[in-house]
């Protein structure tokens, strides 16, 4: 059993990304909003090559939240100065096992969670690392614990080239 607010547990192969979510904010602080918790790993020995894949799969077992799946690339202008986050909602069957594709295409750049509104692509052969979050929505009432249960990431190639 996890015994922190937010993290990642592995057991027996799988991962438990768990905690508990709130939106409240201290009055005496400069936030505005709160209600996020992620975790990211870096890939390591050098960046991950997805060149020759246009989706990843996810094995994932949720609990009626709407989760996020992101990215880091090696930018493309500094190379690895500097990481780039992308990012594409990962959606998860309530308390039932899954297999959710998300194409590389989905994947948006983001920078503090808000859309970067640019034409800049995605380097897939230059992935740096990968994470999964969650964040409270202010229209809805998104307060208590949150599980999300993964059983293993993979790369697909589901289109063949022309």
């Amino acid at each position: 059993m996890c015994e922190h607010q937010t993290e990642l547990c592995v057991t027996q192969g799988t991962a438990a990304f768990q905690g508990q979510m709130s939106r409240a904010t201290n009055p005496e602080s400069r936030l505005q909003r709160s209600g996020f918790c992620g975790i990211n790993r870096l890939v390591e020995n050098g960046p991950l090559d997805l060149e020759n894949y246009d989706t990843l799969a996810y094995r994932v077992r949720g609990d009626g939240r709407r989760y996020i799946a992101s990215l880091r690339t090696e930018n493309w202008v500094v190379g690895d100065e500097s990481q780039d986050v992308w990012q594409a909602f990962l959606f998860a069957r309530k308390n039932e096992w899954a297999e959710v594709e998300i194409p590389l295409a989905r994947f948006l750049q983001t920078w503090k969670g808000r859309l970067v509104d640019n034409e800049e692509e995605m380097n897939p052969g230059r992935i740096v690392g990968l994470g999964i979050s969650v964040a409270a929505s202010p229209q809805e009432d998104e307060d208590g614990t949150f599980r999300l249960d993964l059983d293993w990431i993979r790369a697909r190639r589901l289109h063949a080239s022309y």
